[in-house]
This record gives structure tokens, sequence and C-alpha cells, in this order.
């Protein structure tokens, strides 16, 4: 297929916009005829609106399965829509993809998922956090060698052959150390719309080719330590990206947009600009590409809460064994509803009572939406949902875990509530 320029692309919208767009009364006041007039000088019609004609842009949701990110993106992932997952090292940003990315490849088989590896990708840690990915004998990869809980993510999700897709949806993984070649080749996955979300992971990590030339960088160890072009290059990385806005902004019939791929880039925080800031997402810059995300649709940064930690229970042993972690998030800009909504979860990073590594805490998460929402009724230490009157917020949080079909039902009600379109 002959490859057309933006200029073409956009000319072609234009003349398709003219053909079908409401031309409106001859005449009129004066500032219809004005932008009649417009319309007619820019070369066609309906591309400059009076209030009443401006179509309702619909963005259709697939939910995360983390309540306090479903609340911050105002109802879950946008069909087509731009997120960028901002903040700290070790904050969570990944793991949340890859649960994003397992709760996704379940639901929609249809479409496949998409990883851009810029930074390393542990199988083992995906297939944990319950993203399939076969096993395979001739990588070295044999069913033999799975950990404990890759067995048990298999037994959830009812894998049968260990070595097949099992009727779930492909994965599609890019592993190139050259940041142009990886955004090129991840663009094209995109605009393929074969996928259902491409994760790229991450941009600040992302050399050109020139770069690694001129650094003679022949593998990862030759990766000097320094920033040099970084923060350049990911501004550049950040644009090739939001070209794709082109291709989404074509809309069908009914408003909903034509790409159904949601694509999530990660970007890691490392530059401390103002320790005394009060709030944590004002203390760390995001290298390179600040003036130029204004093809989001939300930017979602992640900070590292309270750990959760216990007195080492291993015998003989001293100091504290952390199982995981609170997750702080905030909605930093939003083009899905109001910005600076907050949330936070719990996640585990180790196993502990009933959950496991990689496990979030929905449970706990609900409850919190349902006290938010006005579901939940409180009177001092007792907790009350429809005819349920339970001691305890822990109480309460373990009828949810025990009973997923009422877990449903408080989130459904909840967001439904506190949703703002």
């Amino acid at each position: 297929m002959k490859k057309t320029t933006i200029k073409q692309r956009r000319e072609l919208r234009q003349k398709k916009t003219a053909e079908t767009a409401h031309e409106g009364p001859k005449g009129g006041s004066q500032l219809q005829q004005l932008v009649q007039q417009i319309n007619k000088d820019l070369g066609g019609i309906g591309r400059i609106h009076m209030g009443a004609d401006i179509e309702k842009e619909q963005w259709e949701r697939r939910g995360t399965g983390i309540p306090s990110l479903d609340y911050v993106l105002n109802g879950g992932l946008p069909k087509g829509g731009l997120i960028e997952f901002g903040g700290q090292y070790s904050s969570g940003k990944t793991t949340v993809s890859l649960h994003l990315a397992a709760k996704l490849q379940r639901e929609v088989p249809g479409k496949a998922i998409g990883w851009t590896a810029l930074e390393p990708f542990s199988k083992r840690w995906a297939r944990e956090n319950g993203l399939w990915i076969p096993f395979s004998k001739t990588t070295g990869d044999p069913v033999e060698k799975a950990s404990a809980l890759e067995r048990y993510r298999m037994e959830q999700a009812g894998i049968k052959d260990p070595y097949k897709r099992n009727g779930l949806a492909e994965v599609v993984l890019v592993q190139e150390e050259r940041g142009d070649v990886a955004l090129d080749a991840t663009l094209k996955l995109l605009r393929s719309n074969m996928f259902s979300l491409i994760v790229v992971d991450s941009l600040g990590v992302a050399r050109s080719t020139k770069w690694l030339e001129e650094a003679e960088v022949q593998d990862s160890d030759d990766f000097s330590r320094e920033p040099k072009m970084i923060s350049n290059y990911t501004t550049r990385a950040l644009l090739a990206l939001n070209a794709r806005y082109d291709d989404n902004n074509v809309k069908s019939a009914n408003g909903t947009h034509r790409l159904e791929t949601t694509l999530i880039h990660i970007n890691q925080v490392t530059t401390a600009i103002g320790t005394m800031a009060h709030s944590p997402w004002k203390q760390y810059s995001i290298k390179g590409g600040e003036g130029n995300k204004h093809n989001h649709h939300a930017i979602i940064f992640f900070w590292r809460g309270q750990p959760m930690q216990i007195e080492n229970p291993a015998p003989g042993s001293k100091g504290q064994y952390v199982y995981g972690s609170t997750v702080n998030l905030i909605g930093l800009k939003s083009k899905l509803g109001p910005p600076f909504l907050q949330g936070e979860f719990d996640l585990y990073t180790q196993d502990y009572g009933t959950m496991h590594a990689g496990d979030v805490d929905v449970a706990k998460d609900a409850v919190a939406f349902g006290l938010m929402s006005g579901i939940i009724g409180r009177a001092g230490a007792w907790f009350t949902v429809g005819e349920q009157r339970l001691q305890g917020r822990e109480a309460l949080t373990e009828y949810f875990r025990e009973n997923p079909e009422w877990l449903t039902w408080l989130l459904t009600e909840a967001f439904s509530r506190l949703r703002k379109d």
C-alpha cells in the first residue's frame, strides 16, 4: 500500500467531511454567515461548527479490574485512547500494566496484546500476573521449570495445554534496543487495529540508532549511565506516538473512534526538581516530552505508599517481612472526566494469607468506593449494605471477598453514581 503523507490524509478527511457535513441554514445571523465563509475558504463545510452542531465524543471503555484506576480514568481504559503511566521506579506501573493486559487477554480474545520492551521483560513475572504466554521447549522454557505461582495462575485460568494459546488473545513482544526502530514497529502494530492494548515500557530509556552508533553500543553491557541524549530523544519519541492521533481522529457515524487499541506508554520518573514540594508528583520530572503531551487522553502518576509488612515469621529471623505496598495514583491530566481524581489500592508482591504475589486487593478498594458513593452506610464501627450489617471494615471486606457476585454489584452501583458522563 502506498504511504500517504499527513497533508494528504488531512485533505482526504476534509473532503469526506465536506461531502457528508450538514451545511446549516443559508444566510442566518452574521455569526452563522462568518462560520460558513470560513468553512468555504478552508475548502470544506462542517470544519468550523456552531455550538449545537458539535458532535459528542464517545469513548467506549474497558474496565481495568482495579477500582481506583477505573475511578481516576472515569470508567476504564478508552478504546483508541493514549494514556501515560508516570511515576518513580518500583511504583507498580509495569505490574499494573500486566494486570490490564491479562484482563483484556481474557475479555477480548479476538484482539492481540502488544508489548514494546525497551526495558527488560520477564516472561515469568508476566505469567505470574496472569498474562498467559505459552511455554516453549525450543526456547528453554519448558513447563517443568514453572514456578508454583505460574502453576497457580494456570489452574486459575483453566489452562489445559501449557504450550498452546488456549483460546486467549495472542501476545506480541517487540524487543529492540534502538528506540526509533521499536517505536516504528509499535506504530505499525497500532495502525493494524488488531490489538486491544499496546504497552510501551518505557520511553525514558529509549535511545536512537544514531545515539547507539555514536556511543559504539553493541549490547546492553555497553550502555552508559549518563543521561546524554535521553531527554531530546524521549521528546521525539512522544511526538512519534502522538502522530497516531491523526488516524484515531477518524470517527464512525455514531461518534465512536475507528481504532480500538488503547496505547499505554510508561515513563519512569528519575530527575528531582524540588525536594521541598509537598506532593510526590511535584517532586520529580519525567525526562523529556514535558511540552509534547497534548494528545494524551489521561496522564496517571503512580507513587508508593505505606509498605504492607509484619514481623518476619521465619524461625530465628529478624526484621520485617514485606509482602506488598499501597499504590497511590492521581490523574494529572484527563480528557475523559474530571482531572486530579485520586485513588489507592493494595498491591501484593509476596504471598500472604489468601493473596498471592501480583494480586490487587479489589474487595478492599471496592469497599472504599462503596462508602464514597453512599451505597455502604456506616454508624461507628458498624457497616450496612442492603440487609447485611457487619462490624468492622475488615469483616465487611472479607464478606465481599467471599461473595464475588456482590462485589461486582457493589462496583457497578458505585461507579454508576461516581462517573461524571
